[in-house]
């Protein structure tokens, strides 16, 4: 089988992620890992990637993250949380389509890329509405870079400003009532539907809320994984 080695890098080895005492060689063949030496130590094997004057360790994992924030960035910084979700979290909903949800995950999927992340849990949020193709939006974004995501989608059955302290007290009657307008779903509904995977999924797993596992490829990140690195220009890891 065909051998690349990684030459001269600086390695966070173990289960400690303890840092090599110098460069090491790491050769890699059929997507694993066969030999971490010390550089030099003997003759690199099949192709030769120069990883001198970089690290590498494996794919960092993001447990928490909210794809459907993507378009926020920039908006409303510096505020406290309760401020800053009276202005994200509109009073009606916005009318995304398709393409605007793989957009959005596509943004925050690719800075993960960038950090090094190769996996993450992705807590999306799909309410009100309880749109399939927005759903297959998300998946096909991370299908497409190339990345692992655990994908739980947050469903509310009823509308997010009934969240908020004081509403009654404080909106006007006639808005209050044009707000509780807003299409909700019954429990039925809601179960249908997480009941029913989106097409690329390859694992269900229900818990206290609903996650999809869907596993693809890793990406090559800025601080190479050491399969990734086997491929730093296609930005595809083979594993």
């Amino acid at each position: 089988m065909a051998r690349t080695t990684l030459l001269g890098g600086l390695a966070l080895l173990g289960e400690d992620a303890k840092l090599s005492d110098g460069a090491v060689d790491i050769v890699i063949e059929a997507k694993k890992v066969i030999d971490v030496r010390p550089s030099g130590a003997m003759a690199p094997e099949g192709t030769v990637i120069d990883l001198r004057g970089r690290l590498v360790t494996a794919g960092l994992i993001n447990c928490h993250h909210h794809s459907h924030e993507g378009f926020y960035k920039g908006r409303k910084d510096n505020l406290p949380l309760e401020l800053w979700n009276n202005y994200v979290r509109p009073l009606k909903p916005i009318a995304y389509t398709p393409r605007d949800i793989y957009l959005r995950t596509m943004i925050g999927a690719i800075e993960a890329v960038h950090s090094g992340t190769t996996t993450l849990s992705d807590d999306c949020n799909v309410a009100p509405r309880i749109q399939p193709e927005h759903v297959e939006a998300v998946f096909q974004a991370y299908e497409d870079l190339g990345i692992r995501a655990l994908v739980g989608f947050t469903l509310f059955d009823k509308p997010f400003f009934r969240g908020v302290p004081f509403v009654d007290e404080e909106f006007p009657k006639e808005l209050l009532a044009e707000l509780d307008a807003t299409k909700m779903y019954s429990q039925a509904d809601l179960l249908a539907f997480v009941r029913a995977p989106p097409k690329r999924v390859t694992r269900r797993q229900i818990a206290s809320h609903t996650c999809w596992r869907h596993r693809r490829r890793n990406v090559a990140p800025r601080i190479f994984c050491a399969p990734c690195a086997t491929s730093p220009t296609s930005s595809i890891c083979p594993s």
